[in-house]
Formats: C-alpha cells, sequence, structure tokens
C-alpha cells in the first residue's frame, strides 16, 4: 500500500507491490525488448516525417562529458533502477489505478499512457512513450504486480542507455 494525500484528507493506494507470480520476470523482460523495438521504429517514423533531426535533451543529461564507464554504471541504475521503480509507482500505481476504478483497461491505459508521454516533455517523443506508457499500464493490469512494470521499463530504459553509450564509444554521431 502506498499511502497518498486527497484534498479530502488521507487514503490509502494500492499499488500492486506484491510479488512477481507465474512468470512474469521473463515474460516482463520480454515486453521490454519488444516495447524497445516497437517505439524506436515508431520515433523512427516521426523523425522521417520532420524537416531535420529533432535534438533529445535526455542525451545531454545521459552522457554530459562523453563515453566513460563510470558515467555509463551510474547512469545505468538511475535510468534503469531508480526512475522507472519511481515513475512506475506513479504512473501505474497511482495514475493507472486511479483511472481503472473509473473507465477500462483499454481506456485507462490510453489515457495514462498519454499522460507519461506528455509529463516527458519531449513532444516528438509522444508518440513512442505513449506506446510504451500503454503497454507498460497493460504489463501492470495482467501481471498484477507494479513489479513486472518496472522490470519491463528499467529495461527499456537501461538498453536505450546502453545503446546511446556503444553509440558514444564508437564514434558516431547522434543528434542531441
Amino acid at each position: 500500500y502506498l499511502f497518498v494525500v486527497y484534498r479530502r484528507g488521507v487514503a490509502w493506494a494500492e499499488v500492486g507491490l506484491r510479488p512477481l507470480t507465474g512468470g512474469w520476470l521473463v515474460r516482463a523482460a520480454a515486453v521490454g525488448l519488444i516495447a524497445l523495438v516497437l517505439a524506436n521504429l515508431l520515433n523512427l517514423g516521426v523523425q522521417s516525417l520532420m524537416e531535420k533531426p529533432p535534438i533529445n535533451p535526455q542525451f545531454a543529461l545521459l552522457a554530459p562529458d562523453g563515453f566513460s564507464w563510470s558515467a555509463l554504471v551510474i547512469t545505468l541504475v538511475f535510468v534503469g533502477m531508480v526512475v522507472p521503480f519511481a515513475e512506475e509507482l506513479f504512473f501505474r500505481g497511482l495514475i493507472y489505478g486511479w483511472l481503472r476504478q473509473r473507465m477500462s483497461v483499454s481506456a485507462a491505459a490510453v489515457v495514462s499512457g498519454l499522460g507519461f508521454a506528455v509529463l516527458h516533455g519531449i513532444w516528438w517523443l509522444i508518440p513512442a512513450l505513449a506506446l510504451l506508457g500503454i503497454v507498460l499500464a497493460l504489463v501492470y493490469e495482467r501481471s498484477g504486480s507494479i513489479w513486472a512494470s518496472v522490470i519491463t521499463h528499467g529495461l527499456f530504459n537501461g538498453l536505450t542507455t546502453v545503446l546511446y553509450y556503444i553509440a558514444l564509444a564508437t564514434g558516431i554521431e547522434i543528434p542531441g
């Protein structure tokens, strides 16, 4: 349970912090890989419609001084574990959970996914991040545990970070 403060007082919100069961560890990892591929394909489609390559402000945060092993490890811990846990508690545990009590699974997944995308603040990533947010909501719904969506989200972020650092280490130029 998670302590939540509302305008009218205090309430408890269940966010599914129960353990993963039924092979969800492997399924969550597989979904993370599939989501990474689909989101990047969608992102490439969006970028192909643009006149010039967009700048991703997150890249400057991921490796402000270029490639280093220590920066990679620190970044992986942060974006692969800390951020997914916090975002999943908020977006799936609280927002999706609240929406799910008021609407269907698909509607709640779409609304929470769009909110997830918009709050990242990078307009051209909205389609890819909305897709990821919807997938994460469905993983949470199907598994019954926030840990499944944390694993999926962490793998998505972690692999994205590793790919970015590989590009940095090999000298591949990435806009941003």
